[in-house]
């Protein structure tokens, strides 16, 4: 229903005029905010955000990726420290991830982003398990 608010089966008007409030001719409320005004962020500005986060932890997964197979090949020539170097890059490749994952993702839901949060703790995390996981596998 067009023009309903808070979950009431008034019309706007009525509504606003039930809390004391008088609605004017544009619409709006005296307090000044619209009568029919969604709560909370569009989806389309909650897709724009998830595309342009994923663009951002894609490149982190295959960077982190990078790293460990580099540091896994640079480790096969000398076979004293390919053990140390190897686990490092693991490590880092298990924070940078993990913690972005935590931070972004819990910032988006505290914000009240339920997608784009929702899709770093999942992408994130999962790339965070995922790569340290090629040097044991």
């Amino acid at each position: 229903m067009r023009g309903v608010r808070c979950g009431s089966t008034l019309p706007a008007c009525a509504h606003a005029r039930t809390q004391g409030k008088e609605p004017s001719a544009d619409g709006t409320a005296v307090d000044g905010k619209r009568v029919d005004e969604p709560k909370g962020p569009s989806a389309g500005r909650q897709i724009g955000v998830c595309v342009a986060l994923l663009l951002v932890d894609f490149m982190l997964i295959v960077w982190s990726a990078y790293a460990v197979g580099v540091a896994a090949w640079a480790g096969s020539f000398d076979s004293s420290t390919a053990a140390s170097s190897t686990s490092e890059a693991a490590l880092v490749a298990l924070l940078l991830p993990g913690g972005g994952a935590v931070l972004a993702g819990g910032a988006l839901l505290a914000l009240g982003r339920r997608v784009p949060g929702i899709m770093q703790l999942v992408l994130l995390g999962s790339g965070a398990l995922l790569v340290p996981s090629m040097v044991s596998g």
